[in-house]
Parts: structure tokens; sequence; C-alpha cells
């Protein structure tokens, strides 16, 4: 069992010190856990199995179609959220292209992290740009956009 501090789950989850007060006060976010006299924590598989749960509720709005058949995560597995911004960085693509290749099924799509809050499964934005060097036909798909 691994401890996360309040940093660790922010760069694992994408979202704000703000947004994880209110999901936690929602009863939508894993509770912190008391490791010390004015320190708290997280448990690590708490905050995985919270986003897998985030990942299932994406898959079955698909209509239970993963959006990428490969990445096959686990509750064991280190998952990471990347925000638009950090997207827009790994990719060295514009947001439009982003999401005009995510409405053409040709990249992965967000999850749900709260109401106003989406995030792309690191996991998966790494298989496609690790698809990229699969194919030449990938890619002419994409030099369409």
């Amino acid at each position: 069992m691994r401890i996360l501090r309040l940093k660790a789950v922010i760069h694992k989850t994408g979202l704000t010190r703000s947004t994880i007060t209110r999901l936690i006060a929602d009863d939508s976010f894993p509770p912190s856990r008391q490791i010390g006299r004015r320190s708290i924590g997280w448990v690590e598989s708490d905050i995985n199995e919270w986003l897998l749960e985030r990942i299932e509720e994406r898959d079955i709005a698909n209509g239970g179609v993963c959006s990428n058949e490969s990445f096959n995560p686990s509750q064991d597995q280190d998952i990471t959220i990347l925000r638009l911004s950090q997207v827009i960085h790994v990719t060295s693509l514009a947001r439009s292209t982003i999401y005009k290749l995510m409405s053409s099924g040709l990249f992965p799509k967000p999850i749900s992290l709260s109401e106003r809050t989406v995030g792309w499964v690191e996991a998966e934005v790494d298989q496609w740009i690790d698809s990229l060097t699969d194919g030449c036909r990938f890619r002419h798909q994409i030099a369409q956009y």
C-alpha cells in the first residue's frame, strides 16, 4: 500500500486542489486518510480504482466500446491523467486537431473527471503516439486533417 500526498494526487489525476476538495465534499472522490497530526494522504489503489471507474464510464458511454482496445488498465497499474495542455504538449497537435481526430475515432477519447473537467489516460495517448510509427496507412489518415 502506497500513500500519495496532495501534490502526487494532483499530478496523477490532473485535478486542481479545489476540484479535489469539492469532489470529496460531494462524496465523489476517495477520502483522504490522516497520516500524521497535520498530514493527510490518499491510498494509491483507491485513486487508481476511482480512475478506473471513470474509464469504465467513458467506455460505457461509447456503447461499451473501449477507446483503445490494446489498453486494458488494472487497479495495480499506474494510471496517470493528462489535461488538454499536456496532451497538446506531448503530441504537438492543436486543440482543434485533437478534437477532429477524436470525432473521427483516430485519437483516444477523454474521461470525465468532474462536471467541467476531462482528461486523457496517459497510456492511451502514448500508445497513439507509438501507433504513428506502426504504418504509413495510419499516418495517411492523420495527414488528411
